[in-house]
């Protein structure tokens, strides 16, 4: 209960510990104020806990997550590492989770200021397989933002395992004209072509991302018991 009282004295109370525990870093109070806040404000004793047993970076990167759920598929969008974006899918994905997706891609897109360039990272290796309904609405949903996508995309990178659906999606884009899309087949292939991306736009890249050391944020959701459910951390 010591700790939680070190990041939540006035939750619980008490003073404010003039000299708290070792390691703390007085800022994670509004990072951890902004992550409850974001799940509904709730501060039982059992989040707090969980919070307060959390290190200060992983709450940090956390906040820059966002996970959208709808009957058992989901889209986890990592924004740790703007301006490189990855968005990974997971399972049957529905209508209602593509405009979800759309939504908050409009909703990134719009404060850009001009020049601003990121690049887009997709990982649907954990979806088994889509609708012509689906591609149909993802096609036209994309379709509407596709004049921000051409002012700020760098790179529209997709991760696909499979060598013949992979050069068949490079084909189409070479056939097109599009050469802001592109198909590696896995995700540390999908890291370097982002960062050089960047490199050969002449624009910095982020600090810590790396091909080889990038992990997925799910599983931090689930260790610091952050509903996920309509989440709206980021």
């Amino acid at each position: 209960m010591g700790r939680t009282w070190a990041v939540w004295p006035h939750v619980q109370g008490l003073p404010r510990r003039r000299h708290p525990r070792p390691g703390y870093r007085p800022e994670s109070h509004a990072v951890l104020r902004r992550v409850l806040s974001r799940v509904g404000g709730r501060r039982d004793v059992a989040t707090e806990v969980a919070a307060a047993a959390t290190p200060f970076a992983t709450l940090e990167k956390v906040s820059s997550v966002r996970e959208l759920k709808d009957q058992g598929c989901s889209a986890l969008i990592d924004a740790r590492f703007d301006p490189v974006l990855v968005a990974s899918f997971y399972g049957m994905i529905t209508p209602k989770l593509i405009l979800e997706f759309s939504a908050w891609f409009r909703g990134y897109l719009t404060p850009l200021r001009p020049g601003t360039k990121f690049v887009m990272i997709n990982d649907p290796r954990g979806v088994p397989s889509h609708s012509p309904m689906i591609r149909k609405i993802a096609a036209e949903e994309m379709k509407k933002l596709r004049t921000q996508m051409e002012l700020h995309g760098l790179q529209n990178i997709m991760i696909i395992d499979n060598t013949l659906l992979r050069g068949a999606f490079t084909a189409l884009s070479w056939l097109t004209g599009d050469r802001t899309h592109c198909a590696v087949k896995d995700m540390p292939e999908a890291i370097t072509t982002a960062l050089q991306a960047l490199t050969r736009a002449g624009l910095p890249v982020p600090a810590g991302l790396d091909a080889r050391g990038y992990e997925s944020p799910r599983p931090v959701l689930k260790q610091i018991g952050l509903p996920r459910k309509g989440s709206s951390l980021g």
